[in-house]
């Protein structure tokens, strides 16, 4: 296994439950018995159970990169971003080239107001990826230049970081793939959520299609500021929050643009 397949099999892990407890109380002293208890907790939801277990990992293997992103990621999707910024930055100072730890540095930043730093680790993803890996970062750029900074020819110079449609991009960037063609024109705000091509083209995994949504309604929300189309804006903002999912990153940024339009209380 290269470097790149161990980091994506590190990253990418889908560790049963029930097995990872069992595993790591027959061997509680092995570091990667806990990082796989920590991703089982992770994709069941279970925050704090599962960042208990990457900071056990992490006392055994303390400079264990994966433990630290895994254990940052979680404490940024609970809002804790400060936290989550420490175990991310020394994740990168181990390994600097890692695209996905730079893309987690950059929307923990975006999503506690630090536009600026947040565009320049974008930045950072684009050259350690390849030109059909650019799709959720051209997104992002879109998205805060156009929403957070009011910089629309920024936003519109942002497109051009993807020159061309014949990229193949990962299957797991289908809802950035197809924000990035409504900005462009490429789809028409008509066609845009087409609920049977989600279903067959997503991944393959539990929620997937509603992960996506809420992303996508963000994007039609984005496109509705552009136009200056403010009636689908709200209705943007309505479907976000009838499809959410606790800790995506659209349904964070769609309810903060919610709750300044007055279309929830911000409590």
């Amino acid at each position: 296994m290269n470097k790149s397949e161990y980091s994506r099999h590190m990253l990418m892990m889908r560790p049963d439950l029930e097995e990872s407890y069992e595993k790591t109380l027959k061997e509680p002293k092995l570091a990667m018995n806990w990082y796989e208890l920590g991703m089982a907790y992770m994709h069941a939801d279970r925050a704090e159970e599962s960042i208990d277990a990457f900071s056990h990992g992490i006392s055994l293997e303390p400079f264990n990169p994966y433990m630290h992103f895994s254990r940052g990621r979680k404490l940024s999707a609970i809002g804790k971003y400060w936290q989550g910024m420490a175990d991310l930055r020394f994740a990168l100072r181990l390994l600097p080239d890692n695209w996905v730890f730079w893309y987690y540095c950059a929307t923990s930043n975006n999503l506690s107001g630090r536009y600026e730093e947040s565009i320049e680790d974008f930045k950072m993803c684009i050259k350690y990826t390849e030109p059909g890996e650019h799709y959720p970062f051209v997104y992002w750029l879109y998205t805060t230049y156009l929403i957070n900074l009011g910089d629309r020819d920024k936003a519109k110079e942002a497109l051009k970081l993807i020159p061309s449609s014949d990229y193949e991009p990962p299957q797991m960037d289908y809802g950035y793939v197809r924000s990035v063609k409504l900005f462009n024109g490429d789809v028409s705000v008509e066609d845009f959520v087409d609920l049977e091509h989600m279903k067959e083209s997503c991944l393959p995994h539990e929620n997937r299609v509603q992960l996506e949504l809420n992303g996508m309604y963000f994007a039609l929300y984005a496109h509705a500021v552009f136009t200056d189309d403010e009636e689908l804006q709200k209705t943007a903002l309505t479907k976000l929050l009838e499809v959410k999912v606790d800790g995506a990153f659209g349904y964070t940024r769609g309810l903060a643009e919610a709750k300044r339009l007055g279309l929830v209380e911000d409590i």
